[in-house]
Protein backbone atom coordinates (compact mmCIF):
# COMPACT_ATOMS: atom_id res chain seq x y z
CA UNK A 1 0.00 0.00 0.00
CA UNK A 2 1.23 3.78 -0.55
CA UNK A 3 -0.21 6.86 0.51
CA UNK A 4 1.20 9.99 -0.70
CA UNK A 5 0.36 13.78 -0.24
CA UNK A 6 2.38 16.13 -2.30
CA UNK A 7 2.36 19.99 -1.63
CA UNK A 8 4.09 21.68 -5.20
CA UNK A 9 4.62 25.51 -6.30
CA UNK A 10 6.07 27.23 -8.93
CA UNK A 11 6.32 29.45 -11.63
CA UNK A 12 5.44 28.55 -15.41
CA UNK A 13 6.77 31.03 -18.49
CA UNK A 14 5.02 29.37 -21.67
CA UNK A 15 6.98 31.18 -24.80
CA UNK A 16 4.68 30.26 -27.49
CA UNK A 17 6.01 28.59 -30.64
CA UNK A 18 5.18 29.22 -34.53
CA UNK A 19 1.94 27.43 -34.42
CA UNK A 20 -0.36 29.01 -32.12
CA UNK A 21 -2.47 32.16 -32.02
CA UNK A 22 -0.72 33.55 -28.49
CA UNK A 23 2.14 35.36 -28.91
CA UNK A 24 2.94 36.98 -25.86
CA UNK A 25 5.23 35.08 -23.23
CA UNK A 26 2.84 34.04 -20.15
CA UNK A 27 3.53 33.64 -16.87
CA UNK A 28 1.26 32.00 -13.94
CA UNK A 29 2.17 30.89 -10.39
CA UNK A 30 0.80 27.81 -9.52
CA UNK A 31 0.54 26.00 -5.91
CA UNK A 32 -1.63 22.94 -5.06
CA UNK A 33 -1.40 19.43 -3.03
CA UNK A 34 -2.00 15.81 -4.53
CA UNK A 35 -3.32 12.91 -2.36
CA UNK A 36 -2.27 9.26 -4.31
CA UNK A 37 -3.05 6.50 -2.77
CA UNK A 38 -2.62 3.03 -4.69
CA UNK A 39 -3.07 -0.73 -3.07
CA UNK A 40 -2.00 -4.60 -5.06
CA UNK A 41 -3.10 -7.37 -3.34
CA UNK A 42 -2.45 -10.87 -4.72
CA UNK A 43 -4.96 -12.08 -2.57
CA UNK A 44 -5.57 -15.80 -4.06
CA UNK A 45 -2.50 -17.54 -3.96
CA UNK A 46 -1.89 -21.24 -4.67
CA UNK A 47 1.53 -23.19 -6.29
CA UNK A 48 0.28 -22.49 -10.06
CA UNK A 49 -1.88 -19.51 -10.14
CA UNK A 50 -1.66 -15.80 -7.65
CA UNK A 51 -4.72 -13.77 -8.90
CA UNK A 52 -4.94 -10.07 -7.64
CA UNK A 53 -5.93 -6.40 -7.78
CA UNK A 54 -5.53 -3.15 -7.70
CA UNK A 55 -6.69 -0.11 -6.85
CA UNK A 56 -5.61 3.83 -7.20
CA UNK A 57 -7.10 7.29 -7.01
CA UNK A 58 -5.66 10.60 -7.01
CA UNK A 59 -7.19 13.76 -5.64
CA UNK A 60 -5.74 17.33 -6.22
CA UNK A 61 -6.69 21.15 -6.49
CA UNK A 62 -4.39 21.28 -9.33
CA UNK A 63 -5.40 23.90 -11.50
CA UNK A 64 -4.44 24.10 -15.29
CA UNK A 65 -1.67 25.47 -16.64
CA UNK A 66 -1.59 27.99 -20.25
CA UNK A 67 -2.19 25.65 -22.81
CA UNK A 68 -3.27 21.74 -22.95
CA UNK A 69 0.04 19.53 -23.80
CA UNK A 70 1.67 21.42 -20.42
CA UNK A 71 -1.47 20.99 -18.25
CA UNK A 72 -1.91 17.23 -19.17
CA UNK A 73 1.94 16.41 -18.74
CA UNK A 74 1.31 18.27 -15.16
CA UNK A 75 -1.15 15.89 -14.20
CA UNK A 76 -0.98 12.18 -12.84
CA UNK A 77 -0.19 9.32 -15.05
CA UNK A 78 -2.01 5.65 -14.59
CA UNK A 79 0.70 3.30 -15.66
CA UNK A 80 0.21 0.12 -14.26
CA UNK A 81 1.19 -2.10 -17.66
CA UNK A 82 5.05 -1.87 -17.82
CA UNK A 83 4.97 -0.58 -21.45
CA UNK A 84 2.10 2.19 -20.47
CA UNK A 85 4.83 4.15 -18.98
CA UNK A 86 6.74 4.60 -22.61
CA UNK A 87 4.03 5.73 -24.13
CA UNK A 88 2.04 9.78 -23.72
CA UNK A 89 -1.45 8.70 -23.17
CA UNK A 90 -3.82 12.15 -22.36
CA UNK A 91 -6.53 9.94 -21.99
CA UNK A 92 -4.92 7.75 -19.09
CA UNK A 93 -3.90 10.93 -17.35
CA UNK A 94 -6.13 13.66 -14.60
CA UNK A 95 -5.74 15.47 -11.38
CA UNK A 96 -8.44 13.56 -10.04
CA UNK A 97 -9.03 9.78 -11.12
CA UNK A 98 -9.81 6.50 -9.71
CA UNK A 99 -8.91 3.10 -10.91
CA UNK A 100 -9.25 -0.69 -10.70
CA UNK A 101 -7.45 -3.90 -12.12
CA UNK A 102 -7.72 -7.30 -12.01
CA UNK A 103 -4.29 -9.44 -12.25
CA UNK A 104 -3.56 -13.12 -12.95
CA UNK A 105 -0.47 -15.23 -12.94
CA UNK A 106 -0.11 -18.68 -14.34
CA UNK A 107 3.00 -20.57 -13.63
CA UNK A 108 3.54 -22.80 -16.60
CA UNK A 109 6.86 -24.42 -15.52
CA UNK A 110 9.54 -23.73 -12.98
CA UNK A 111 10.75 -20.39 -15.53
CA UNK A 112 7.68 -19.83 -17.65
CA UNK A 113 4.82 -17.28 -16.53
CA UNK A 114 1.51 -16.45 -18.11
CA UNK A 115 0.21 -13.27 -17.10
CA UNK A 116 -3.24 -11.06 -17.35
CA UNK A 117 -4.24 -8.09 -16.58
CA UNK A 118 -6.95 -5.42 -17.11
CA UNK A 119 -7.63 -2.32 -15.84
CA UNK A 120 -10.38 0.57 -16.17
CA UNK A 121 -9.62 4.49 -15.45
CA UNK A 122 -12.37 6.97 -14.70
CA UNK A 123 -11.31 10.64 -14.84
CA UNK A 124 -13.25 13.28 -13.01
CA UNK A 125 -13.07 16.68 -14.68
CA UNK A 126 -10.83 15.57 -17.70
CA UNK A 127 -8.77 17.57 -19.56
CA UNK A 128 -9.48 18.38 -22.90
CA UNK A 129 -7.90 20.58 -25.33
CA UNK A 130 -10.23 23.53 -26.24
CA UNK A 131 -9.95 26.20 -29.08
CA UNK A 132 -5.80 27.55 -29.78
CA UNK A 133 -4.53 24.47 -27.76
CA UNK A 134 -5.89 25.94 -24.75
CA UNK A 135 -7.49 23.52 -21.75
CA UNK A 136 -10.18 22.82 -19.80
CA UNK A 137 -12.38 20.81 -17.96
CA UNK A 138 -15.09 18.19 -19.25
CA UNK A 139 -17.14 17.51 -16.12
CA UNK A 140 -18.64 14.41 -18.04
CA UNK A 141 -17.52 11.47 -16.77
CA UNK A 142 -15.33 9.17 -18.98
CA UNK A 143 -14.15 6.06 -18.37
CA UNK A 144 -11.11 4.11 -20.19
CA UNK A 145 -9.64 0.02 -20.22
CA UNK A 146 -6.27 -1.46 -20.90
CA UNK A 147 -5.31 -4.69 -21.20
CA UNK A 148 -2.48 -7.23 -21.13
CA UNK A 149 -1.57 -10.60 -21.65
CA UNK A 150 2.22 -12.00 -21.63
CA UNK A 151 4.22 -14.83 -21.70
CA UNK A 152 7.44 -14.32 -19.46
CA UNK A 153 10.36 -16.35 -19.41
CA UNK A 154 13.11 -16.25 -16.32
CA UNK A 155 15.87 -16.43 -17.51
CA UNK A 156 19.60 -16.32 -15.76
CA UNK A 157 20.05 -13.19 -17.31
CA UNK A 158 16.77 -11.48 -16.85
CA UNK A 159 13.11 -11.49 -17.76
CA UNK A 160 12.61 -12.30 -21.28
CA UNK A 161 8.35 -11.60 -22.70
CA UNK A 162 5.96 -11.05 -25.42
CA UNK A 163 3.29 -9.57 -24.72
CA UNK A 164 0.18 -8.22 -26.18
CA UNK A 165 -1.53 -4.78 -24.93
CA UNK A 166 -4.47 -2.96 -25.48
CA UNK A 167 -5.36 1.00 -24.59
CA UNK A 168 -8.67 2.37 -25.27
CA UNK A 169 -8.78 5.11 -27.41
CA UNK A 170 -5.08 4.92 -28.75
CA UNK A 171 -5.03 5.54 -32.56
CA UNK A 172 -3.51 2.28 -32.66
CA UNK A 173 -4.65 0.47 -29.56
CA UNK A 174 -3.30 -2.64 -30.06
CA UNK A 175 0.19 -3.41 -29.34
CA UNK A 176 2.73 -6.44 -29.55
CA UNK A 177 5.71 -5.81 -27.22
CA UNK A 178 8.94 -8.30 -27.07
CA UNK A 179 11.28 -7.28 -24.19
CA UNK A 180 14.58 -8.73 -22.80
CA UNK A 181 15.61 -6.86 -19.60
CA UNK A 182 13.67 -4.25 -17.18
CA UNK A 183 12.06 -1.28 -18.68
CA UNK A 184 13.81 1.23 -16.24
CA UNK A 185 13.03 4.46 -15.87
CA UNK A 186 14.44 7.83 -13.51
CA UNK A 187 12.71 8.69 -10.78
CA UNK A 188 9.74 11.25 -10.93
CA UNK A 189 8.69 14.35 -8.45
CA UNK A 190 5.47 14.12 -9.84
CA UNK A 191 2.51 11.23 -9.10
Amino acid sequence: MEISVKYMNGKESTVPGSTTLIKDTISTFHDWWTAKFHYTNYFLATRKFHGGFLIEGVASNQDLFNNYISSVIMASAFQPIPESQTYFMPQFRAYNYAAAGLMAVWSMGKNLDLRGEVYHFGAYRRIVNDINNLSRFDDEYKSYFMASTAVVFHSPLGPISVSANYYDRKETPWSILFNFGYIVFNPSVRN
